[in-house]
């Protein structure tokens, strides 16, 4: 929670604002601008310790990406949405969407 209100102080977007507060928010959905949307899956036999590796690989991609002038955006925000990104995307039934 502290996060968030630290991010919407620095947006001056007051918790009072809803709407304001949602349509930030809903930037997460359009990936906030990016040029690039990458979804990353894992088969479901994979438990918290490749979570971790996941993590680690990711981290990896944005360092990389960094050093080549690109900024990025892990979001986990994403996840909810695992039916409807199925619909179109084709990740295998044995796999989890992760972010």
């Amino acid at each position: 929670r502290g996060v968030g209100e630290d991010m919407y102080g620095a947006l001056e977007i007051s918790r009072e604002e809803k709407g304001k507060r949602l349509m930030w928010f809903a930037n997460n959905f359009r990936a906030f601008g990016a040029p690039v949307l990458m979804l990353v899956h894992t088969p479901k036999y994979m438990g918290p310790p490749q979570w971790s590796d996941i993590g680690m690989w990711l981290q990896t991609v944005g360092l990389l990406a960094r050093e080549e002038g690109l900024d990025t955006c892990f979001q986990e925000a994403w996840a909810v949405y695992a039916p409807q990104i199925r619909e179109m995307v084709d990740i295998p039934e044995d796999h989890i969407f992760f972010c």
